[in-house]
């Protein structure tokens, strides 16, 4: 009987002990609740933590969640490229975005420097990755960029933080970006 008894509570702690340990990790694994923003123009949404901000949506220039913490951004950019499509494979107008950077030496951004790029898929639609660091104001940025079509329009999923940062947000804005709906 007193052992059964020694059995039980034996196996209560260690209970609580492996309980303890769930709730540490899951305290500590950078969950947090999410909010919804959705696009009534382009009819897509997605979902940000709730301790990072919305910007007004601008509809030429997307929308923007920033984490006040540390000022690192999601950026989200659609365009109607009807026009071009007739005319332009996604390749080509991937290659005319991204010339752009090359442009980012003149004036105030200098010493772009693309660190990876490569065609993909990105929540089964044909997409480009970029990741590219550069210099403002002798402050080095690192951007992670997402290029894909939906029916007639580019999508643009940008992800920025400076270089010391970058990492600290990564998994966040990897979680904002995967959790495009259109």
């Amino acid at each position: 009987m007193v052992e059964n008894m020694i059995k039980h509570q034996k196996l209560i702690i260690s209970f609580m002990i492996l309980a303890l340990i769930v709730c540490t990790a899951i305290m500590t694994s950078g969950c947090t609740d999410y909010k919804t923003y959705k696009d009534g123009l382009y009819a897509y949404s997605i979902q940000y933590p709730e301790t990072w901000d919305l910007d007004s949506p601008i509809p030429i220039l997307g929308i923007v969640v920033t984490n006040p913490e540390d000022n690192s951004n999601v950026k989200i950019q659609c365009s109607d490229i009807s026009e071009s499509l007739k005319s332009h494979s996604f390749e080509d107008i991937v290659q005319s975005e991204v010339s752009g950077l090359q442009f980012h030496d003149a004036g105030f951004i200098e010493d772009t420097d693309i660190i990876e790029e490569q065609f993909t898929t990105f929540n089964d639609h044909e997409a480009y990755e970029i990741e590219y660091t550069y210099k403002l104001l002798r402050q080095e940025y690192h951007v992670k960029s997402i290029y894909f079509i939906d029916e007639d329009y580019l999508f643009v999923l940008t992800y920025e933080a400076t270089s010391d940062n970058y990492k600290d947000d990564l998994k966040a804005a990897d979680k904002i970006m995967k959790s495009i709906e259109l």
